[in-house]
């Protein structure tokens, strides 16, 4: 007596296909989605920028709600701190002199710190708003100079 192996009939294998399929579509949309949804970096450009790190996007909600309040102080110059409030306090008005040269060259700058602090003379943290006096064109750094984003 011969015997022959009998296999299972295979079932679903369309299906299996077709999810296959389905899995991979979604992922090449979900990693479109997220090159969509994510801010990109914008190298800085030649000209009259340093070559360090300006970008001109990824600026937070809250540095333009700060951009705002000092625009509302009408951008004081001098160094010091202001009350805005009961135990709210804002320090700007220094110069920045644009010693890295990652801003245009040519012009002047004032710095104004982007938090709202809760006393005066409280430690400062790093995040700054540098404008030029001239045209008020305004540059977010979260680190202290290290990298800014066009506003």
């Amino acid at each position: 007596m011969s015997t022959t192996a009998v296999h299972p009939p295979r079932r679903h294998t369309a299906a299996r296909r077709l999810a296959s399929v389905l899995a991979s579509v979604a992922m090449v949309l979900g990693l479109a989605a997220t090159a969509v949804v994510a801010p990109s970096v914008v190298a800085p450009q030649a000209g009259d920028q340093a070559s360090a790190a300006v970008y001109n996007c990824g600026c937070p909600a809250s540095a333009y709600t700060m951009y705002d309040r000092w625009d509302a102080l009408n951008w004081p110059s001098g160094a010091s701190w202001r009350q805005i409030g009961t135990n709210r306090w804002l320090y700007g008005g220094a110069v920045h002199y644009n010693r890295e040269r990652q801003l245009p060259t040519g012009a002047s700058y004032r710095e104004y710190d982007a938090q709202v602090y809760s006393r005066h003379g409280q430690s400062r943290g790093a995040k700054r708003i540098v404008i030029n006096v001239s045209t008020y064109a305004g540059w977010y750094t979260p680190n202290h100079y290290t990298d800014f984003y066009r506003m």
